[in-house]
Parts: structure tokens; sequence; C-alpha cells
């Protein structure tokens, strides 16, 4: 699997356990540098057996949510394929992910 990040502030607490400890607090960035590794040993997302993606609605209606601990998750949109319309995607299909929010949905 093929991982983006849509801003450098993402890719830093994606890349960097230390900026991400500091911001998420290092429980949670332990917890996300696991999804990650979890993410990237898979080839595709319907190989994904760690926890289950579900789709988000609203205006954030093209995006889907991984959790990560607690009430943080992991938001991504699906980049190869692209997906505008979340009934007719397929998990099978989707080879890149390009992550959008990282952090407590709650807050």
């Amino acid at each position: 699997m093929e991982i983006y990040c849509n801003t450098k502030k993402i890719a830093n607490l994606c890349n960097n356990k230390q900026q991400a400890e500091k911001q998420l607090g290092t429980k949670n960035a332990k917890a996300l540098f696991s999804r990650l590794i979890q993410l990237k040993s898979v080839n595709q997302l319907g190989e994904f057996k760690f926890d289950k993606p579900h789709p988000l609605k609203g205006e954030r209606k093209t995006e889907f949510a991984i959790t990560i601990c607690a009430g943080y998750r992991l938001t991504f949109k699906a980049v190869k394929p692209e997906y505008n319309n979340t009934e007719n995607f397929k998990w099978t299909e989707v080879t890149e992910i390009n992550i959008v929010y990282i952090g407590d949905y709650h807050g």
C-alpha cells in the first residue's frame, strides 16, 4: 500500500516519532505508527484486517477513517483508484491512500 500525506503537518506526524508523541501523546503516537506499519504491509485496502475502514458523511463523504486509539482516528481518501461515491467503493481496488487528518475527532 502506498501512503501519502495531504500536508507537511500530517507527514511530520507520520515520519517523526518525537513530533507525534509531542502532539498526540506517547500512547496515541505508538498506536499511529502501528497502524501505519499495518497499512504499509498490505497490497490493497481489502487485505487490511486490523480495523474496518468506514466511510464518513457530510462534507467528508469522499473520505474514510480507521481508528488509531480511543477517540483518535486516521482519515484518508483513496488515491488509486480515486472514488467520489462511497456506495460503489471496492476495497480490493485501492492500492494508494492520501491521509488527510490524524487526531481526536471529538475535540
